[in-house]
């Protein structure tokens, strides 16, 4: 079953004294992540948060999110899971989520 919003990445920590968070990115890399404005704090697309900048820094995103603004408001967020809407995203044909593959029937054609 294909989900209306899937898994961007878990919050691991702050970074800076003015909000931003550090995410671990569930996605092949953190330019992909970037491009989104709108990110949702549940798996059901109800608490919707803008993205006011985000930036790949080595392996993780740097985020900042509309009204987090002190280093205090962001570490509340540490562990959380971020959420994108599917619909947003812009795959390549032919592409998929890992997440759309679990559970797939796999067939050889035997080349």
């Amino acid at each position: 079953m294909i989900k209306d919003y899937l898994e961007l990445g878990q919050i691991v920590g702050t970074h800076g004294i003015k909000g931003e968070i550090r995410i671990n990115p569930w996605c092949d890399s953190p330019d992909f992540a970037k491009k989104f404005k709108t990110v949702y704090y549940d798996p059901d697309g109800r608490n919707a948060v803008k993205v006011i900048t985000a930036r790949a820094h080595g392996n993780i995103i740097l985020m900042k999110l509309e009204g987090i603004d002190s280093i205090d408001a962001a570490e509340v967020l540490r562990n959380k899971m971020l959420y994108i809407k599917r619909a947003d995203a812009k795959l390549p044909k032919g592409t998929w989520f890992i997440e759309e593959l679990i559970g797939c029937d796999v067939f050889d054609d035997g080349k």
